[in-house]
């Protein structure tokens, strides 16, 4: 499970390797701009889905075939908001993994920024600064975990 997951890039990975650029370009005094993260939420999606539950919701086929389970086990009565929690939590994930290649877009261009503030950061002899360092071990990862 630990393999197919290898290669995901999560928002967090993302912004924090955003941050550690913003630092590595404020402290080589590069005029370069850091781009902001997108917050774009998946709203067609879940408009769809809301839709499709209250329709569920208010057709007779469906009351007729739940009814007798319903009189039976009258906590089954709420079925509409679990099917909207996993509705929300499916939604989620794959809105996840549509963004991956975004994410990925994001963070050959965040590398890029970062190799240069990097390079501007040696030519002056900051090369064993803490910050420097990391920038040098992540920049590697992220090229060979995601082949950027």
């Amino acid at each position: 499970m630990n393999q197919l997951f290898r290669n995901f890039i999560s928002k967090e990975r993302v912004n924090s390797f955003r941050e550690l650029t913003k630092t590595l370009v404020k402290m080589a005094g590069t005029d370069e701009v850091v781009p902001e993260e997108d917050e774009s939420v998946p709203w067609v999606p879940n408009i769809v889905g809301l839709i499709f539950i209250i329709w569920l919701s208010s057709s007779d086929w469906l009351k007729r075939v739940t009814q007798p389970l319903i009189e039976q086990f009258p906590l089954l009565s709420y079925w509409p908001l679990a099917f909207i929690f996993v509705y929300m939590t499916i939604l989620n994930w794959v809105d996840e993994l549509w963004k991956q290649p975004q994410r990925k877009r994001d963070l050959q261009e965040l590398m890029a920024i970062a190799k240069r503030a990097v390079a501007v950061l040696k030519e002056y002899d900051y090369d064993n600064l803490e910050d420097v360092i990391d920038a040098e071990v992540v920049i590697n990862e992220y090229t060979e975990r995601y082949g950027l």
